[in-house]
């Protein structure tokens, strides 16, 4: 991989799920992980493309780094794929959402979901690299073949 090139959120996910990339925790220290939380796991990949950028675009820009909410839609498509599946979850250590209120008005502790690849997702390479093409080739295959309807009044 060039240093000019964004490293794709996919190969991040799976560098840190497998252990080869550590990953940098609410408390700012690297470990090495197989299970995360996917705002762990963001965090990472922003840390990543920062550095592998060297913190600057020519032009003195910052990086582009894909937001937390373009993220969620990556790691949702290798949920989809089978590649990543929750494990458990941990308490929120942060204090904010320390606790939440159901709709009865009960409040619970808040929790973050922890994932950990699958054994396809180890194996796994292409859909990675590429996760929104892989995902819409699964769920196209998935659907099957579109019908589009005649017009109204029309045979």
């Amino acid at each position: 991989m060039t240093t000019t090139a964004r490293p794709s959120p996919g190969i991040v996910i799976k560098e840190i799920l497998t252990g080869s990339r550590p990953l940098l925790g609410q408390d700012k220290r690297l470990r090495t992980v197989d299970s995360a939380s996917i705002t762990d796991i963001h965090r990472t990949y922003k840390e990543h493309v920062r550095q592998t950028r060297g913190g600057r675009l020519l032009g003195g820009r910052q990086p582009h780094v894909a937001h937390y909410v373009s993220f969620l839609n990556y790691f949702r498509m290798a949920k989809y794929l089978g590649l990543v599946e929750k494990v458990g979850e941990e308490p929120s250590s942060r204090a904010r959402f320390l606790v939440t209120t159901t709709p009865d008005g009960q409040v619970v502790p808040a929790v973050r979901s922890l994932y950990a690849l699958t054994e396809a997702g180890r194996l796994e390479e292409d859909a990675w690299r590429h996760l929104s093409t892989a995902y819409k080739a699964s769920y196209a295959a998935a659907r099957g073949p579109v019908k589009i309807p005649a017009p109204v009044g029309r045979q």
